[in-house]
């Protein structure tokens, strides 16, 4: 971390402690520790084969729908407390032979996957298909690899992949495309992916998924805030902008991405041309009903508040007065109540930098004190 309070890792996308929400940093420093404790890991034991990443997402998934018997039973196998019957017997404790098949045992992948008395119990058929020599010896033991970024590549990419022949349906099943179509197209995207990169000077096979995309996504400058000309016509009665914000898969922490966009109704650049704040903030597209706006929200993490705040922003970047229509009841409330302290005199200082998405919310401050006021805008 240098004197600008940013974090920076080789392949990893930068942390800005200073302009990160503050909701977010908590998880942001957590998972920097955890990945360096999954390498340490990596390097030191081996009876899990090459890991490089865990995928912490898949993991804790898996973990919250076992029961407690079951959770135990996975934290024993994963993190190599498991003995199997070919240890047990160098030590006198047992014959080498499984339990429930009497067959002799060579490895602890066994009675994981090549058991058939247990087999014959698994609640997904396609398991039965799939040879354990086709995994990765990771994934094998049950530790979730983090994605790879190739699209050409199995799941976990050729790095983690044993030197096994594979057979069609056995690399369908464990993501690599089947048949010359689907390769093209795999390696269509590949370009794709790797012009995208070229931009930060990386390449593609050195990094996984989470990686590609967190970096792709992240913020390239700092916080920008344009104040639109100041505004005394008051606001009108009905509403002549509506915004609206979007977080597109918010479960998936690492993969989601989001954007926020407005719509003027009737609204035309001859007579209404867009703002500076407005062109440098978002895309237009003009038409004979009106003019749409809007632009992408990256960043290394947000929520569907986070973008409904935005096209706020991006509403009153616009010279004159606004009457907003949002359905988001939070910053529907927030900048509520931001133009009612506004209105009564009341000076509102509260601490930006530890208040939820504070970075976008001093933003719609400052624009509501300093150019809209009161009157243009409701």
């Amino acid at each position: 971390m240098g004197a600008d309070l940013v974090i920076r890792q080789a392949n990893e996308p930068r942390i800005d402690m200073w302009n990160l929400p503050w909701q977010h940093l908590k998880r942001a420093i957590f998972e920097i520790v955890g990945r360096t404790r999954a390498k340490k890991v990596d390097n030191e034991r081996t009876y899990h084969g090459e890991v490089c990443e865990i995928d912490n997402r898949v993991a804790t998934a898996v973990v919250n729908k076992l029961g407690m018997h079951e959770r135990n039973v996975f934290r024993y196998i994963t993190s190599g407390a498991f003995w199997n019957e070919m240890q047990l017997q160098s030590i006198g404790w047992s014959t080498g032979l499984c339990q429930h098949c009497e067959e002799q045992v060579s490895d602890s992948t066994h009675v994981l996957w090549s058991c058939p008395s247990i087999n014959q119990h698994h609640k997904c058929a396609l398991l039965n298909k799939l040879r354990p020599s086709a995994l990765p010896k990771c994934i094998q033991l049950g530790i979730p690899a983090a994605l790879g970024s190739s699209f050409t590549q199995p799941f976990r990419g050729h790095a983690l992949q044993p030197a096994t022949e594979l057979e069609p349906r056995e690399s369908k099943l464990i993501g690599a495309p089947v048949g010359s179509t689907a390769s093209y197209a795999a390696s269509c995207d590949n370009k794709v992916l790797q012009g995208l990169l070229d931009e930060d000077g990386l390449r593609q096979e050195a990094l996984n998924a989470r990686q590609s995309f967190q970096i792709l996504k992240q913020l390239k400058s700092g916080p920008c805030i344009i104040i639109p000309y100041i505004c005394h016509p008051a606001a009108p009665s009905t509403i002549n902008v509506y915004t609206y914000g979007s977080w597109k898969f918010p479960l998936r922490f690492h993969f989601s991405v989001g954007g926020a966009g407005v719509w003027w109704p009737l609204r035309k650049l001859k007579g209404h041309p867009l703002s500076e704040g407005e062109q440098q903030l978002a895309h237009h597209k003009a038409s004979e009903d009106g003019i749409r706006l809007c632009t992408p929200i990256g960043g290394y993490a947000g929520s569907s508040t986070r973008t409904e705040l935005a096209a706020g922003i991006l509403a009153i970047s616009a010279h004159g007065p606004v009457h907003i229509g949002s359905d988001s009841q939070v910053f529907v409330d927030g900048a509520n109540q931001i133009l009612s302290d506004l209105g009564q005199g009341i000076e509102t200082h509260p601490n930006w930098k530890l208040t939820a998405d504070g970075d976008l919310w001093e933003h719609f401050y400052i624009a509501a004190k300093e150019s809209k006021g009161i009157g243009p805008f409701a």
